[in-house]
């Protein structure tokens, strides 16, 4: 697991949904991160709260007054995103996307894959 989360309370979050949530659960948290990370924007801010809702579709008891940078909601969503998946253990098959290996995209790319790791 990632530990270069630079919001504390989504890297808890993390935490909580990898340690607790089913494995049904953790497929559509991952579903719903994904969306959400395309939808943010690096120069807003985000509530916790609202970000904490649209991927768990849970509301906290108590409403928080922390607030998130865009440009880091999206580096930790990124990283909530392999966490979440690597905790359900997705296999390549059931991806809803095509699924590229390292050597694949050094081809597609024409360029090493060190560059491609890098």
């Amino acid at each position: 697991m990632h530990q270069q989360y630079r919001d504390a309370t989504l890297r808890e979050l993390r935490d909580q949904q990898v340690r607790f949530a089913p494995r049904t659960k953790k497929l559509q948290q991952l579903e719903r991160a994904e969306k959400l990370l395309s939808e943010l924007e690096v120069s807003r801010q985000y509530p916790y709260d609202y970000l904490c809702f649209r991927i768990t579709d849970y509301r906290p008891e108590r409403a928080t007054r922390h607030v998130i940078q865009g440009v880091d909601a999206r580096h930790d969503l990124r990283l909530l995103v392999e966490d979440l998946s690597d905790a359900a253990d997705v296999r390549v098959e059931e991806a809803s996307e095509p699924v590229h290996t390292v050597e694949d995209l050094s081809r597609l790319f024409k360029v090493s894959t060190k560059t491609i790791n890098r």
